[in-house]
């Protein structure tokens, strides 16, 4: 039996209708459905992102919710920081050269417009086109709630470890290794009459070298910009003042040349650099001492959502 493209279009607009009536828990599970088949299609095409995967999208999603919670958000705004929180990087690319928040916002809208009243979609909205710069007074608990959510992600120890995989992968980074082991290899006696396996071990070295650089670079530069706890509610400064020491301790080790600072960060930059997923990579990692175990562990809770539970 033939269904005309009529009936199916009104079967489709009253599907619409009845989803503008659910409430925002429904919407935020439609929202994480859209998500997950994003990157889905994404690994299956194989543009993987390292760093901005539904797993992160997911935390920032779970995390805005509790923390809206926390400043006093009705459950239906709790549900909202959620669905924006799973959404806010969902135009985002493996690198910082192009913005995103402003794409991203129209992405959200497109998805829900049909789906979602005006008023709570807005806010949503907004939250995700201005989920990088830091929320003002007046600001609604959705959008605080996000930007706090995404920044911790920022400021925890598990942002090594993602960190890491990230670099490796920032089209800035890859031309700036490229010209790093072309500039080495000049200036480095008999290269070019070395073996080929010499040469592989050599241009690693060198593009480990470059690895460790980035990630301690960007560890100072995130504690620098995100680092001042007095800008977050009281309720989230403890927790996220330890592990912004946990990240100095890290840079540290890294000064030091220590070990398991230098094997945690290597695992990750090349983990991102064959696309592996972070956080299966994390779970994977076999820490080599009891710092970089520790630091596994606090990794874990924080991939699992338990951070602000």
């Amino acid at each position: 039996m033939k269904i005309s493209i009529g009936r199916m279009k009104n079967a489709k607009a009253l599907r619409r209708k009845r989803q503008k009536t659910l409430p925002w828990e429904r919407k935020a599970e439609i929202a994480e459905r859209a998500m997950r088949r994003q990157d889905y299609y994404l690994k299956t095409v194989g543009s993987y992102k390292v760093a901005h995967d539904f797993p992160h999208n997911w935390r920032v999603g779970i995390n805005a919710m509790g923390i809206a919670k926390v400043l006093g958000a009705s459950k239906a705004e709790q549900q909202q920081a959620r669905l924006a929180g799973v959404t806010h990087d969902v135009a985002r690319e493996d690198t910082n050269l192009f913005p995103h928040e402003v794409a991203g916002a129209k992405v959200l809208k497109q998805i829900m417009q049909k789906r979602a009243g005006k008023k709570g979609l807005q806010r949503a909205v907004n939250a995700v086109r201005y989920h990088s710069k830091f929320p003002g007074l007046h600001s609604s608990t959705v959008r605080r709630a996000i930007f706090f959510a995404d920044t911790a992600e920022k400021l925890h120890s598990y942002s090594i470890f993602r960190r890491a995989a990230f670099q490796a992968v920032k089209k800035e980074n890859i031309n700036e290794v490229t010209n790093y082991i072309k500039k080495k290899c000049k200036e480095t006696s008999n290269f070019e009459r070395m073996s080929e396996i010499n040469k592989r071990k050599l241009e690693q070295l060198w593009e480990n070298e470059k690895a460790l650089y980035f990630v301690k670079d960007r560890t100072e530069v995130m504690i620098k910009e995100y680092g001042k706890l007095e800008n977050f509610p009281v309720e989230l400064r403890k927790g996220l003042e330890r592990q912004i020491l946990l990240q100095k301790h890290f840079l540290k080790a890294l000064d030091r040349r220590e070990s398991w600072a230098e094997n945690m960060a290597l695992t990750m930059y090349w983990s991102g650099k064959r696309g592996g997923s972070v956080d299966d990579s994390v779970r994977k990692y076999s820490p080599i001492g009891r710092r970089d175990m520790l630091f596994k562990r606090e990794a874990i809770r924080f991939i699992d959502g338990n951070f602000f539970r």
